[in-house]
């Protein structure tokens, strides 16, 4: 089973990191995120075949 190396995910969660709605609040938080889940959907999609 391939593990994932790349790239490590360290999140700080503290007051006002999450909205009321349940969504990230931060607009760079929300961009880091979105980096790593595209980056490990892709590593899926590779490693799939």
């Amino acid at each position: 089973m391939p593990a994932m190396q790349q790239p490590k995910a360290y999140l700080t969660v503290g007051d006002g990191y999450f909205a009321a709605n349940g969504k990230i609040a931060a607009e760079r938080a929300r961009g880091y995120a979105k980096k790593i889940i595209d980056s490990f959907a892709a590593w899926i999609e590779t490693n799939l075949k």
